[in-house]
């Protein structure tokens, strides 16, 4: 099946059609559409495993919707890297991924720095494991969000260039 007709296929389905059909391997799909739109480069694949990703954000429990969203970010940041960027198109336009790295952020700047700077020091507490562990899962999160963002460095706008900037800066810094 070409790329352009398996996506088309599954945007004549309702999602709720799509999520019926749970025993389909989107993941798989995505896998490997996502490397079809590396290797060739071809932004028909590329359209196919953005789809594919869309849907399993969809079906999936909100602590696995980022790492979806992010192999999606990652196929536009290697499709824009291979083939160049369009800013008037939706999958090779690098200001979605700066968009939607700086859209999930839920902590400032600042919170984010003062944390990382303990968290190698942080004794757990067994009255607070939890809510530190989340903190470093979170921060973990932010940093892995931000490699789609580092790959697209060329293409910041002066507009996103100092906010992208220095949390690229601090990614060293996270765990």
């Amino acid at each position: 099946m070409a790329p352009e007709e398996g996506l088309a296929l599954m945007r004549t389905y309702s999602n709720a059609e799509l999520m019926e059909a749970s025993d389909f391997n989107w993941l798989g799909l995505a896998q490997c559409a996502a490397d079809r739109a590396r290797t060739m480069p071809s932004k028909s694949w590329a359209c196919v495993a953005i789809e594919a990703c869309r849907i399993l954000v969809d079906m999936s429990p909100p602590e696995h919707q980022q790492n979806h969203e992010r192999r999606a970010m990652f196929v536009r940041a290697g499709l824009i890297n291979a083939q160049g960027a369009d800013r008037g198109d939706p999958v090779t336009n690098p200001d979605v991924v700066f968009d939607w790295f700086l859209g999930r952020l839920d902590v400032s700047f600042d919170e984010a720095k003062a944390f990382a700077s303990l968290w190698t020091n942080v004794a757990l507490r067994s009255d607070l494991m939890a809510t530190q562990l989340a903190q470093i899962r979170h921060l973990w999160q932010i940093k892995n969000n931000l490699l789609p963002v580092e790959c697209l460095k060329g293409y910041w706008t002066a507009e996103k260039e100092y906010e992208l900037s220095r949390w690229l800066d601090l990614r060293s810094s996270l765990p």
